[in-house]
């Protein structure tokens, strides 16, 4: 699983102001399908409801990773375990 971080803005019609939330998923596209269970689109647009999304080695690189997002850091964290079938 690789881990997506979904950053916020301000005044954007947002969940949050500020921070971000990580999604844990196999690729971005899952993610994303993920993060818009919880978070639905902005109206009837296509628009992801957040500013940003970056992978971990993205994300580590910003300043956002070291000193928070406007002040913010992380407001939780979207995980699905997967499950094998077993054979009947």
């Amino acid at each position: 699983m690789r881990s997506y971080y979904f950053t916020f803005g301000y005044g954007a019609g947002h969940p949050f102001n500020g921070g971000w939330i990580i999604v844990k998923s196999q690729n971005i596209e899952i993610a994303q399908r993920i993060y818009q269970l919880y978070f639905p689109d902005k109206s009837d647009s296509n628009e992801l409801n957040c500013s940003m999304i970056y992978t971990e080695n993205e994300f580590k690189r910003t300043q956002m990773y070291k000193n928070g997002n406007y002040g913010k850091r992380c407001h939780g964290i979207i995980e699905f375990k997967q499950f094998k079938q077993k054979a009947v």
